[in-house]
């Protein structure tokens, strides 16, 4: 997977981290290749402070009664060592990457309350295998988004009497550092995920019909392409006249060749 693909993953993982009101600084593991086994799954650790702003929202979200949340908090606050949850990937099940993978382990636990013990659990487990889901869905949302078209990768082609000039979705690495602010990408994710835009990396040819030979060619990454937008919006005409300078030097360069063979003869 390119490198445009893992900075988009990051950040659509932290973004449903936020929304889901856990700690930004779970660390995402994913597998997309439409494989069985495949998915996503959060690592990490849940302090104190972290379950305790979390329980309210188990309870929004149906995952603990109004009673167990509150006997909870009590538990957490009160409790003589801080209550933490360590959420680990475990590997006996070979290379799989889901939220089945994720061990949930509860520490510092009163054993008193077992029954509480359960609920915080089986709530945990609940609202986990939900965030992982949707980090699923959206992840292959975004590998289709950045990824060449299953039927044909040529997205236009333009053509005069003698030459064609191609449009060609490609999957390339354009090396682009995740390190960067990530809230950079919230505008271009939501035009991804919610209104079925495309983000692509493009090789232009200007390709010669006659021969069939590529006369000249180049890339441009990144062009957002967004549903039903004309070509004309998204396609970059700038890059036209170093494309045809080119396409003109290597006629000239194969006319030269052709001409010293003929003086050779």
């Amino acid at each position: 997977m390119t490198t445009l693909f893992n900075t988009l993953m990051i950040r659509t993982g932290q973004r449903l981290l936020q929304q889901y009101r856990y700690p930004d600084d779970l660390e995402w593991h994913w597998s997309l290749g439409y494989c069985q086994g495949d998915g996503c799954a959060c690592v990490g650790t849940l302090d104190n402070a972290a379950l305790r702003q979390l329980l309210p929202v188990l309870a929004k979200r149906k995952s603990l009664s109004i009673g167990t949340q509150q006997a909870l908090a009590s538990v957490l606050s009160l409790s003589l060592s801080p209550v933490t949850v360590s959420l680990t990937l475990s590997r006996r099940g070979g290379r799989a990457t889901h939220a089945g993978c994720i061990q949930i382990e509860i520490l510092d636990f009163p054993d008193a309350e077992e029954a509480l013990y359960q609920a915080l659990y089986h709530a945990l487990r609940q609202d986990i295998d939900i965030l992982c889901a949707v980090a699923e869905r959206q992840g292959y949302q975004l590998l289709d988004a950045t990824s060449p078209p299953y039927d044909s990768d040529v997205l236009f082609e333009r053509r005069t009497r003698h030459f064609a000039l191609r449009a060609i979705a490609e999957a390339h690495d354009d090396g682009r550092d995740s390190a960067e602010d990530p809230a950079f990408w919230d505008e271009t994710l939501d035009l991804l995920l919610a209104h079925g835009a495309r983000l692509l990396t493009l090789r232009l040819e200007l390709v010669c019909l006659t021969t069939g030979d590529c006369l000249a060619r180049d890339w441009q990454s990144e062009v957002l392409i967004s549903a039903n937008q004309p070509v004309r919006q998204w396609f970059n005409r700038e890059v036209l006249p170093e494309l045809v300078q080119a396409a003109r030097h290597a006629i000239e360069q194969t006319r030269l060749a052709y001409q010293a063979i003929r003086s050779a003869a």
